[in-house]
Parts: structure tokens; C-alpha cells; sequence
């Protein structure tokens, strides 16, 4: 999971998104390598109210949560009853 959120945070210009990657970087040694992956950043907007990256085809988002469900429900999937 630190992964994923590493990989989106790189771009999340917040100052939330800024102190996750250096939080991760000290404590855990995160460092994302993204040149050799196609990666596509989805930068935070208030319309969205999430931000995001696609990677290989794989969507990986991180927002407000009812945008989050609605962005699962958007792309076919079904948002587990636990959440």
C-alpha cells in the first residue's frame, strides 16, 4: 500500500501529498523509479476530489470517499460492504 501511495503522492503538490513522501522516504526508504512504467498522473481537483495514477492500465486513486465510489462504480467495479 506504501507503494501505491508513494507513486500518487509525487505529484500531489499539497502539503499533505509533500509530507507523505518525506514521512515515506525517511522512515521507510520509498523511492519510485517511474521512468521505465507508463505512467499517467491525475492531478487533485476540486471537481474530482481525488488524484490519482494510472499505471500499466491499473488505476490508483486516493480522494474524498464518496468520490471514490463513485469512480469504482464508474470503472465496473463494486465497492466491497466493509467500506
Amino acid at each position: 500500500m506504501a507503494d501505491a501511495d508513494t507513486t500518487i503522492e509525487f505529484v500531489d503538490e499539497t502539503l499533505e501529498g509533500r509530507s507523505i513522501v518525506f514521512w515515506q522516504k525517511q522512515s521507510m526508504g520509498a523511492r519510485r523509479d517511474l521512468s521505465s512504467q507508463e505512467a499517467q498522473f491525475i492531478p487533485f481537483s476540486a471537481q474530482t476530489r481525488m488524484s490519482g495514477v494510472d499505471i500499466g492500465g491499473r488505476p490508483i486513486r486516493k480522494g474524498a470517499p464518496d468520490a471514490l465510489s463513485l469512480f469504482v462504480s464508474s470503472q465496473g467495479g463494486v465497492e466491497p460492504a466493509e467500506t
